[in-house]
């Protein structure tokens, strides 16, 4: 019986190991448009990068020199300035709901498009306030969350 036991822990306690090697082949380059309008009075913001590889580190290429332009179904359009490398901005503006807006990029001879419509602000009903505890007996947390109600 003993040695059941050793030969059923001995199994249960043993384990295979496989190494695994993803072949992380080095993609082309990408550019990455980053842009948010909003029904703010402020100067919206693009932000243009390109992409990197894999094991690279985190400092992505900045797209500069493009030619970037925001409009509007109602017949307004903006041609963006580079502010910083890769950063283009608008005059300060207000984005109208219901309108359908157009980012055009044109970068390295190349044309990037979308569109979107903005939709209606969801008004702010009332904030409500819940605590909760979270975890087994003497290890559990109180917090308090703010829930926001629509």
């Amino acid at each position: 019986m003993k040695y059941l036991f050793f030969l059923f822990t001995l199994v249960f306690f043993a384990s295979c190991e496989k190494e695994i090697f993803i072949d992380l082949n080095e993609a082309d380059t990408r550019l990455v448009i980053e842009a948010n309008l909003t029904n703010e009075q402020q100067a919206h913001t693009v932000k243009i990068t390109k992409s990197i590889g894999f094991s690279s580190s985190n400092n992505y290429p900045a797209g500069t020199g493009a030619v970037v332009k925001f409009s509007d179904d109602a017949g307004w359009s903006e041609t963006l300035s580079e502010t910083s490398a890769g950063i283009y901005k608008t005059t300060p503006m207000t984005g109208q709901a219901g309108k359908v807006y157009t980012l055009m990029v044109v970068y390295a001879g190349k044309t990037y498009t979308a569109s979107c419509k903005m939709p209606s602000p969801v008004p702010l009903k009332d904030l409500k306030i819940e605590k909760r505890t979270f975890g087994p007996g003497s290890n559990s947390e109180e917090n308090f969350y703010v829930i926001p109600l629509y």
